[in-house]
């Protein structure tokens, strides 16, 4: 029973660290918490200590719901409830081990204080429920909506501090993830389907299926002092606006439409500069790297272009579907791409361009985005999941399962701790990602 003891010790030490952790950093606390139970799990009990075993899983899941509720700002008294279970389970787990093992004096998880409106340095989510999504224990941490409006769109602020969600209502949505606060821009009458956060979190731009694209001031979430406001808006375009992404200097914003055209506008000025028009189907997706512009269309084709001459690299057409959506890695080695066959395909960037294809989803990919660091790629579906995939291995390592109906849109943090997923359902979900 050595190991045992090893295991309630590493627990007591992991729920100490948890403990002394703000809300908006316990990812990686919790994801250790979740560790140590699988460790547990896997020990190797006698038969007389069967009983104890389930009794440790037992009182482990409820410290690992209680932390993840405190995290998700769930109502106060809720929170209470289940760090008081938490602490009941070990009391009788304690006193039966202590039978076993004599002398041995357990300690657990204490309660926490109540939070206040004060307490800092937290993410106080407040439309949560909290539910497993894989079998590396990420788990959903917040919710919104729940509505028959159709969330199409999701950014983060280059903080992480907001969101903005593009909704089928004309309207954008800014959700604050220190405060649980929502509020939202109105202006737009059709489907917002695109937004984007620029770089250097001075605008906000969404386009809309009524052929508008607004750009409005994103300065206030920087400071969290003021609201969002609207700075100008462009022409409309018959057809509508379906994508949208801001170069990594934030100089230059990029607009994909129906028609097949992807505009551009130099944003120190306002003007637009340039138009390319070489696709022949709408253009669903919009991704900058460096000096590099990748636009994805529905006449199947992902075109590369330069942007000091804003002339057209070259064309990948390995991809025999319309195509959705488009990343390029932020190390500048791959570029994604999704498919409405229900795939998504890889490209080596470089003088090959090898590809291949990764397949699970059971309906078209409508979202690809990769994590900061290049290592994951997320991918949306409108089979109503999200799958990440390690591209060091090319296997798929985790599925978000929850929504009620198709996936539309999938962004990571800059920090790579949260992924937000936007659907038809009408809810927008955020996920924790443990780190390794």
């Amino acid at each position: 029973m050595s190991n045992c003891v090893s295991c309630i010790n590493e627990w007591s030490d992991a729920v100490k660290l948890a403990d002394s952790t703000p809300r908006l950093s316990l990812a990686d606390p919790i994801s250790k918490l979740q560790e140590v139970r699988r460790k547990a799990a896997d020990l190797d009990y006698p038969m007389c200590a069967w009983p104890i075993q389930q009794k440790l899983l037992d009182l482990m899941d409820k410290g690992i719901d209680a932390y993840l509720a405190f995290m998700a700002q769930r109502p106060d008294s809720e929170v209470q409830g289940l760090f008081d279970e938490a602490m009941n389970s070990f009391e009788e787990f304690g006193l039966e081990f202590s039978d076993l093992m004599w002398g041995y004096e357990p300690y657990g998880p204490q309660p926490r204080p109540t939070p206040t409106a004060g307490d800092s340095g937290a993410i106080p989510y407040s439309l949560s429920t909290i539910t497993a999504w894989n079998a590396a224990d990420l788990r959903e941490v917040a919710r919104w909506g729940g509505q028959s409006i159709e969330a199409h769109s999701v950014a983060f602020y280059p903080t992480a501090s907001h969101t903005a969600v593009g909704l089928s209502s004309g309207k954008v949505l800014i959700w604050d993830l220190q405060t649980g606060d929502q509020y939202e821009l109105s202006g737009q009458e059709g489907s917002v389907q695109g937004v984007a956060f620029s770089p250097d979190g001075s605008w906000l731009a969404s386009v809309s299926s009524d052929g508008s694209l607004w750009i409005w001031d994103a300065n206030p979430l920087r400071t969290n002092q003021g609201t969002v406001e609207p700075v100008g808006d462009t022409e409309g375009y018959s057809l509508g606006y379906w994508s949208v992404a801001f170069s990594a200097d934030s100089n230059l914003l990029a607009a994909g439409t129906a028609e097949g055209t992807v505009y551009l506008w130099d944003m120190s000025t306002g003007q637009q500069v340039n138009a390319l028009e070489e696709h022949t189907g709408a253009v669903r997706g919009l991704s900058f790297l460096s000096n590099l512009l990748a636009s994805a269309s529905e006449d199947g084709t992902v075109r590369l272009w330069v942007m000091d001459t804003q002339e057209e690299l070259l064309v990948l057409s390995e991809h025999k579907a319309p195509l959705t959506s488009v990343a390029l890695s932020p190390r500048g080695d791959f570029l994604a791409a999704g498919g409405q066959d229900s795939s998504v395909r890889l490209w080596v960037v470089g003088t090959s361009w090898d590809s291949w294809v990764l397949e699970g989803h059971a309906g078209p990919v409508q979202s690809v985005v990769f994590s900061p660091d290049g290592n994951l790629l997320a991918s949306a579906s409108a089979d109503g999941t999200v799958r990440i995939w390690d591209l060091r291995t090319n296997e798929q390592v985790g599925l978000l399962q929850g929504h009620g109906s198709s996936v539309l849109s999938v962004a990571f943090s800059s920090d790579g701790n949260l992924i937000a997923t936007s659907s038809a359902d009408g809810t927008v979900r955020l996920w924790g990602v443990p780190r390794p």
